[in-house]
């Protein structure tokens, strides 16, 4: 560990969920707990330092949410030898052919950030299983930092409606997950006891024009956290190779607020959602159909499950475990030998 403060910056890919559980939020955090001195995010998204920035304000060590592209190669090539450089990347996105995300579906994408795998001095995820996917392409630590919430939104009221609300939250990329779930959804929807709500991205279309309510994103995630109404969280996933590098985040979410999941039965879920005990694991369209039917009907049971769920979840806050995240950068730091004899700064 290094014993002198470090100079932290961090540059998000954007106000987006995972700028906001990935950077927003523990740099936050780490501004308020840590003894070393962070800046950037939140806020807006500020252009990565140059390296006359980098000398001019004393940065030990930058943190980069996935660059990518020639642009990010440039700046990862500018800044080699002058700061600690951190890749920080909570997707596989080595493995983009079924994500959704048509960008980097490109070989020189991939090949970029093979690239600054390669050449950063650290790399921190949200998974093990990520983690070892990249080590494949690195010499350097790979640290996992795993996903957390804020203890904020354990206190925070959620919205009840009249009818029982299932619902999802996710971006575009989850077009995949959705078709696996979209008949037995549509099964129980036709009994007329349950309403549909989507977050993020409209699936609506998927149901073959029976009704349901969308959200759209927005840039503050406290808004989106404002519109949760759901009684019954869905959280499906297609068994393909980007999938299997994701984090519970959506289970987490889900029980902050005291709501059940029903989740795929694979990686992500599996010892975080406990079958009965605080939503239920399925793998079969019958199992989905079966188990959403079974919390429509039962308040008591959706009642209980998210106590369960809310308990787990106050275990999973940043104010718990932002150590993880400074231990990352402490290492970063001590990898490129800064700190030794280096004043401290006034905070």
């Amino acid at each position: 560990m290094t014993s002198s403060v470090l100079h932290v910056v961090g540059v998000s890919a954007g106000p987006d969920g995972s700028g906001y559980h990935r950077m927003f939020m523990p740099f936050k955090e780490l501004r308020n707990r840590s003894r070393h001195f962070y800046e950037g995010p939140p806020g807006k998204v500020p252009p990565p330092p140059t390296r006359a920035d980098i000398t001019e304000m004393g940065i030990d060590v930058l943190v980069m949410q996935r660059p990518v592209g020639a642009q990010g190669r440039r700046v990862w090539d500018d800044l080699n030898g002058a700061c600690a450089r951190v890749y920080e990347c909570d997707d596989d996105i080595l493995h983009p052919e079924s994500s959704g995300l048509a960008a980097l579906c490109d070989d020189r994408i991939m090949e970029s950030v093979r690239y600054m795998l390669w050449t950063s001095d650290l790399v921190t995820v949200s998974t093990e299983y990520l983690a070892e996917e990249f080590r494949k392409h690195t010499d350097a630590p790979v640290v996992v930092c795993q996903n957390v919430i804020h203890e904020d939104l354990l206190r925070q009221d959620r919205l009840h409606r009249d009818r029982v609300t299932i619902g999802w939250a996710g971006g575009a990329s989850h077009l995949i997950d959705i078709v696996q779930i979209t008949d037995p959804l549509c099964d129980v929807l036709d009994e007329g006891h349950a309403d549909m709500h989507w977050i993020g991205v409209d699936y609506g279309p998927l149901l073959r024009g029976r009704p349901s309510r969308w959200t759209i994103w927005k840039e503050d995630v406290w808004d989106f956290y404002g519109a949760y109404d759901f009684d019954i969280a869905l959280a499906p996933l297609a068994d393909v190779k980007f999938n299997r590098s994701k984090s519970h985040l959506k289970a987490l979410d889900a029980f902050a607020r005291g709501v059940p999941v029903i989740a795929q039965d694979m990686e992500p879920y599996r010892g975080f959602v406990e079958d009965g005990k605080n939503g239920y694991l399925c793998s079969t369209g019958a199992q989905w159909a079966a188990r959403i039917r079974e919390l429509v009907h039962d308040a008591d049971a959706r009642e209980e499950m998210g106590r369960n769920g809310k308990a787990l979840a106050a275990e999973w806050t940043i104010q718990k475990r932002w150590s993880s995240w400074e231990q990352a950068y402490e290492a970063a730091g001590a990898v490129i030998g800064r700190g030794a004899g280096q004043q401290e700064i006034s905070r």
